[in-house]
């Protein structure tokens, strides 16, 4: 019989419970999908064995059958998870101690040596890993060593080298995987990285999602609590990159500080203008050590000059070995310039140098060996021993080197590994800066940490990532698309699709709908709201309207809360004998500062529960503790029903149904017009809203799925469709958009002339033709513009109309204008990405000369 029908009737004592927990980890190599339900186990209770059978069921990894939710039952029936959960389950072990920042010898201390999250003791994943970790004295120190540990142990490596269908193909694993090494190598080959998993991201202005698409089924990315809504903000504790906090802790800390927060980054994509930030004020101190580089050779060869850009406050340590590459490359033909140059550099700065020997008494054995394969091997490993004698969080070693960055993950260590790219870009961020404790950036900026943050994360779960779909909002220019784009190239990804919000949420619905029907979706977030009208006919979804209100959110349902709280406390309604306390101003408060902040916080965290609690039950109380005068604390309790709730937040709702009533002038609809309402957006789970909006249009709003997640969802399936050559979706979707501009060029004087109009259909191409400005002209420049919609101005000096780029063309021959038509060419993308072809020919048709240019829609 099998496991899940001898579970049913039977009881496991501990002896057998050892036994099969046993059988079970050696039982992971058999099943080639890394999939271990009980449904595909057979039970031998005269062999006492366990063996796998040809069931093909796929149980949810996070659902167990009906048996597994009995408590009767002994729970080693959980035993029998997918291999993906145990990963997961470890994971969040990591994470646990990761979220608290506690270093390693505060972590052994807290858990009497034992690295991972205490289990229960019932808990039979416990169980797992002592059998996987039995026969190895030093437990793993980080995620990377955790996994290629367990593949070792499990010995399923071989499986995975040998099926590129496995979703860790992408990893490189082979029979040799040594406990304290690395399974995540960014030096993968074309063919590794073409078989990686592709994901969808929801990039919200107040959340965030991630999810991706595999075996008919969404997964997610999910931190903290298992939950999947990400906050999307940065809070800089420190300068440096690595002391930076992102999503909850970032969110909690900003509430403290929030000078030292960046969220709602999206709502400035597309803007040049840099935003100031202060880090805590407690990191002041700790900057002023000096941050010390260690500085590879092939970074010299990148840029020779990279020392101009140090300043006194930094340290520079060049490995002897380094100094010695440099004198070599000197007589190299390829780098003889660049060798040359670093060598007069390194001289001219001596005031901020030291030259560093190696240290291989710091390396283990794997890492630094007389057998390397080559020089560069060993350089490797020296340059990599002056990280490891100087390790600590102000030391930076900076390689192009992606195998320095992998052989540094060997073993446990403070220091950073960044290539050029990455630190030319955050030297950029923090430079621009006029004191020492101030960061500038711009929303792209934001948007780059925060999906590089992301990428980090999900690689920890399924490993290699670089292909992406990102969704954007519907009414985003061409300027802010490519914005997101150059982020989430900055962020690692090699691959980048963005497809509108609205598009991906109703495609998630996509595959169940039917045909020729008008759906709005209705999508309300943490920080906009947004309604688009769809139509779906063949499988094409065409745009006919959009609208809605990007300064309304899940946020303001909070503050109305707040608001509420701190009303209720100054009117003494929630203190005893007429005590009251101003909460709004932290003068009259008469509070000190630090407990201002700390009763903030607590009524945002209170207030953020009770809004998500509201949505599932009738009413909440919540017993918040807070500073009543200086040094005195009370528990203050704040009771609210859902109906106050709704009555508090009904100013908002009126919001959103003007927004409505708009959009669906614009469509030229009326509400009896509409087929399908799908809700999206986290904030759209508030019950009052799905009342509102049923009885708005007479009909329920489609509500059978998470619509925090939904967006996500479709992501994952652009992504799924585009990027994976075994997509189990059969249907075919297309999407059919429309400009949200006038797109076009200026003529003499400065005069807009549209040449794609807004609200052309998605993809256009469309040609006009024009003359030279004067006979014998020398050079020809035609600027590119967008006009927004709506608006009529005539000339480019006007707000409403901004620039995007330039196609020139140099060295003309002598013609005439008589003589010649300049034909100037739009092509313009699904994508919002433009190509500009310009063309000169004679009056028989005949090429004079011609230039195409992509448009780099940066913003000015």
């Amino acid at each position: 019989m099998t496991l899940s029908d001898w579970l049913k009737v039977n009881d496991c004592n501990d002896e057998r419970r050892a036994e099969w927990t046993i059988q079970l980890a050696q039982l992971l190599p058999q099943c080639k999908d890394g999939h271990l339900n009980p449904e595909r186990i057979d039970v031998d209770e005269t062999e006492n064995s366990l063996s796998l059978n040809n069931s093909s069921i796929m149980l949810d990894e996070y659902s167990a059958p009906e048996i597994l939710k009995n408590d009767e039952v002994n729970n080693f029936s959980t035993v029998v998870f997918s291999y993906g959960l145990i990963i997961d389950e470890l994971y969040r072990g990591a994470s646990f101690f990761t979220e608290k920042e506690w270093s390693t010898e505060e972590i052994l201390r807290q858990t009497e040596g034992d690295w991972f999250e205490p289990f229960d003791e019932d808990d039979p994943l416990g169980d797992i890993l002592n059998v996987l970790l039995s026969d190895n004295q030093s437990r793993p120190k980080t995620l990377n060593e955790l996994k290629a540990l367990l593949l070792k142990n499990a010995d399923i490596a071989h499986i995975i080298k040998n099926d590129p269908q496995h979703p860790w193909a992408t990893e490189s694993v082979d029979d040799s995987t040594q406990p304290n090494a690395t399974i995540f190598n960014d030096d993968s080959t074309q063919d590794e990285v073409d078989t990686g998993l592709a994901i969808g991201i929801d990039l919200g202005t107040s959340n965030s999602t991630v999810a991706y698409y595999q075996a008919g089924r969404y997964h997610y990315l999910e931190l903290r609590n298992s939950k999947r809504l990400i906050p999307s903000a940065i809070y800089f504790k420190e300068k440096a990159q690595d002391k930076w906090l992102f999503g909850d802790l970032a969110l909690k800390r900003g509430v403290m500080y929030p000078d030292a927060l960046f969220k709602h980054f999206k709502r400035y994509i597309g803007k040049s203008e840099s935003r100031s930030f202060h880090v805590e004020p407690q990191a002041k101190q700790s900057t002023q050590v000096k941050r010390k580089y260690i500085i590879d050779t092939n970074i010299f060869v990148e840029d020779p000059r990279i020392l101009e850009g140090f300043g006194a406050d930094v340290e520079v340590l060049i490995p002897k070995i380094v100094f010695e590459e440099l004198k070599r490359l000197q007589s190299a033909k390829d780098t003889e310039d660049e060798a040359e140059v670093a060598l007069q550099s390194i001289n001219e700065h001596e005031n901020i140098i030291s030259f560093e020997d190696s240290h291989p008494e710091l390396l283990t054995e794997d890492m630094f060996q007389s057998s390397d394969k080559n020089n560069n091997d060993r350089n490797d490993s020296k340059i990599l021993s002056v990280a490891f004698f100087h390790d600590s969080s102000k030391t930076i070693l900076l390689s192009n080197d992606k195998f320095v960055a992998q052989k540094a993950d060997w073993k446990e260590h403070k220091f950073q590994v960044q290539n050029y790219e990455t630190f030319s870009h955050y030297r950029h961020v923090t430079e621009e800066s006029d004191t020492p404790d101030e960061l500038k950036l711009t929303g792209k900026d934001g948007a780059a940490f925060f999906l590089q943050y992301l990428r980090n994360e999900i690689r920890k779960k399924i490993g290699y990532v670089n292909k992406a779909v990102i969704t954007v909002p519907q009414e985003f220019s061409a300027i802010q698309h490519n914005e997101i784009k150059e982020a989430g190239f900055k962020a690692g990804f090699t691959e980048i699709e963005l497809q509108k919000e609205p598009m991906a949420a109703a495609v998630a619905y996509g595959l169940e709908l039917n045909e020729n029907q008008i759906i709005l979706v209705y999508d309300f977030g943490g920080g906009t709201f947004d309604v688009t009208i769809l139509r779906i006919s063949d499988g094409e979804f065409t745009r006919l309207a959009s609208g809605g209100d990007d300064k309304l959110g899940g946020e303001d349902f909070t503050q109305a809360l707040i608001d509420d709280f701190k009303n209720q406390l100054i009117d003494g309604k929630l203190l005893p004998d007429d005590e009251t306390l101003d909460m709004f101003d932290e003068e009259n408060s008469e509070l000190s500062h630090e407990e201002f902040i700390k009763n903030e916080l607590k009524i945002w965290e209170a207030c953020e529960d009770m809004k998500c609690r509201l949505s599932v039950s009738d009413s909440d109380r919540k017993t918040v503790q807070l500073y009543i005068r200086p040094g005195e604390r009370k528990d203050v309790e704040y009771e609210l029903s859902r109906k106050d709730f709704e009555h508090i937040t009904d100013e908002l709702m009126s919001k959103a149904k003007k927004a409505l009533d708009s959009t669906l002038k614009k469509a030229g609809l009326k509400r009896e017009d509409i087929d399908v309402i799908i809700l999206a957006g986290g904030t759209s789970s508030i019950p009052s809203i799905a009342v509102n909006v049923e009885q708005y249009f007479g009909k329920k709003p489609y509500a059978d799925r998470d619509p925090s997640t939904l967006i996500a969802e479709g992501a994952a399936l652009f992504a799924d469709m585009k990027w994976n050559q075994n997509s189990t979706i059969d249907k075919k979707i297309q999407v059919f958009d429309k400009t949200m501009t006038d797109f076009g060029v200026a003529l003499k004087g400065r005069l807009f002339d549209p040449i794609i109009p807004v609200n052309s259909s998605l993809p256009m191409q469309k040609e006009k033709i024009y003359s030279l400005v004067e006979d014998e002209q020398k050079e020809l420049l035609i600027e590119c513009f967008t006009r927004d919609e709506g608006s009529s101005a005539t000339r480019t000096m006007d707000d409403t109309i901004k620039y995007i780029g330039k196609v020139q063309i140099s060295n003309l021959p002598p013609l005439k204008r008589s003589e010649v038509d300049v034909c100037v060419t739009f092509n313009l993308t699904k994508e919002y990405e433009l190509a500009v072809d310009v063309n000169l020919k004679d009056k028989k048709g005949q090429a004079i000369n011609q230039a195409t240019v992509k448009i780099n829609t940066t913003g000015i």
